[in-house]
């Protein structure tokens, strides 16, 4: 057989897995396994007992569920992975659910609204300490006064902060938004250098020349070219000369990140049509605009591999 003929076989055989894999673990939710085992482990025998099913096929489906990744096998027992526990308490599915209803949807004008891709914020912190690594937080820059604008769980905001135990952070969101990131904080032991401040993100009412750092993530996709470069213009006035304004945002560029970011940018316009990415040369050129300079771009390269960093800095 040529090897063309044998490559094709490997990548059909290899398509065939990635979709059964997707029915296994959807099957897994359906009938109830991934919650059963919640509590500890089980083996197959009462897995179907306690959930009426066919022992046989029960077992069939337990294992291939291990190579998914969500369970575990040890002798006879399943449990659950540590990633199980973790897609349980996540609505893994959401931005997919209604998919076709939106997509055969007729372009129309609405309001935009949030993205609400929000919920695997836990997924954030690699890059947040990326971000606090490349801003050299605690070191040439500390104890720093600090805005976060859409905060949202405020990982970002949580790892400059705990990388310099003298900046102050305010972060602005809305009030939901703002009980993530208050047990956030919490939970990461620094709510001292924490200030909670309510606001809409898309028109923050902000003082002039108040903030050395204005923090911006997953934010800006959410705004027209239009109305970000309006809204860059009102930011840049918040911040002090010398200070700085940082764009965290989803871009594409790292290879590892491709598929990440292909099925990302599919779920963002099912749940917002009118969101979508702009580009480190556009935002730089908002930037100039608002008269920053010094303006720089870097990919954060840790897991998922799609956020990158536009840093522009305000005039003394």
């Amino acid at each position: 057989m040529a090897n063309s003929q044998i490559k094709t076989v490997e990548e059909f055989v290899s398509f065939q897995n990635a979709l059964a894999t997707y029915h296994v673990i959807r099957l897994g939710f359906e009938v109830g396994i991934l919650r059963l085992l919640e509590p500890g482990q089980m083996t197959s025998p009462q897995i179907a007992a306690a959930l009426k099913l066919d022992p046989w096929r029960t077992e069939l489906l337990c294992s291939a569920l291990c190579h998914t990744g969500l369970l575990e096998r040890y002798e006879d027992d399943f449990a659950l992975s540590t990633m199980a526990r973790l897609v349980l308490h996540d609505d893994w599915d959401a931005g997919f659910r209604g998919a076709l209803e939106v997509l055969a949807k007729p372009p129309a004008d609405e309001e935009r609204s949030g993205t609400g891709l929000n919920w695997h914020d836990w997924t954030r912190t690699p890059a947040a300490m990326d971000a606090a690594e490349a801003l050299d937080f605690g070191k040439t820059r500390r104890g720093l006064r600090v805005l976060e604008i859409g905060g949202g769980s405020a990982v970002f905001s949580c790892a400059l902060a705990h990388r310099d135990p003298d900046c102050q952070v305010t972060v602005l969101d809305a009030p939901e938004n703002l009980q993530r990131s208050l047990e956030m904080v919490a939970s990461v032991g620094i709510s001292g250098q924490f200030t909670p401040l309510i606001g809409d993100p898309k028109q923050p009412n902000l003082a002039a020349e108040t903030y050395d750092l204005v923090l911006v993530v997953g934010f800006l996709h959410q705004l027209h070219p239009e109305q970000a470069a309006a809204w860059i213009q009102n930011i840049a006035n918040s911040i002090k000369p010398g200070g700085e304004l940082a764009i965290i945002d989803y871009f594409h560029g790292q290879t590892k990140g491709n598929k990440t970011m292909a099925m990302w940018e599919l779920e963002l316009t099912l749940r917002n049509r009118f969101a979508k990415l702009h580009s480190p040369p556009t935002i730089r050129s908002w930037m100039l605009a608002a008269g920053l300079d010094q303006v720089q771009f870097a990919f954060l390269p840790s897991a998922p591999h799609v956020w990158g960093l536009v840093l522009g800095q305000k005039p003394d």
